[in-house]
């Protein structure tokens, strides 16, 4: 029809929308898939250079690593069956241990997190800073 707007949307292009409407597409699997990126790359990229000292034993850490991480998502997936609502591991410690052990779950698991997060904010920073280390360890000029 003339006058109208006739241009059809190409591949790749949307409708931007309302601030509300862009949030809502930021949900639980865009959170989920960012989470394991984010964990899977720091894995990718700093745990080959810290085993590579070790040699050929690093190749059975990595199946050691891997085992335990099915494990723990085999775990939770059972868990997750058994102990409705959200919480994670604090809910899963305090249903079956009591509210003390939730409690030291839920510390525990915020301190790990804080250190998982040092870990990568090293993991980032170690390439960015090796070309300016000399033989010695030493930044300095």
């Amino acid at each position: 029809m003339p006058g109208a707007d006739s241009r059809a949307e190409q591949p790749g292009e949307r409708e931007t929308g309302s601030p509300a409407d862009r949030h809502k597409s930021f949900g639980l699997p865009a959170a989920t898939a960012l989470v394991v990126g984010s964990i899977i790359g720091t894995g990718v990229f700093a745990l080959p250079s810290a085993l590579a000292p070790y040699g050929p034993i690093a190749l059975v850490a990595f199946v050691v690593v891997t085992v335990g991480a099915l494990a723990l998502a085999v775990t939770f997936g059972s868990l997750s069956k058994r102990v409705p609502g959200s919480g994670g591991p604090y809910v899963y410690a305090r249903e079956a241990f009591g509210e003390f052990a939730g409690f030291l779950t839920a510390w525990s698991y915020w301190i790990t997190a804080w250190a998982g997060n040092a870990a990568i904010a090293d993991a980032a920073r170690r390439p960015l800073t090796a070309p300016t280390q000399r033989a010695g360890g030493s930044c300095r000029p």
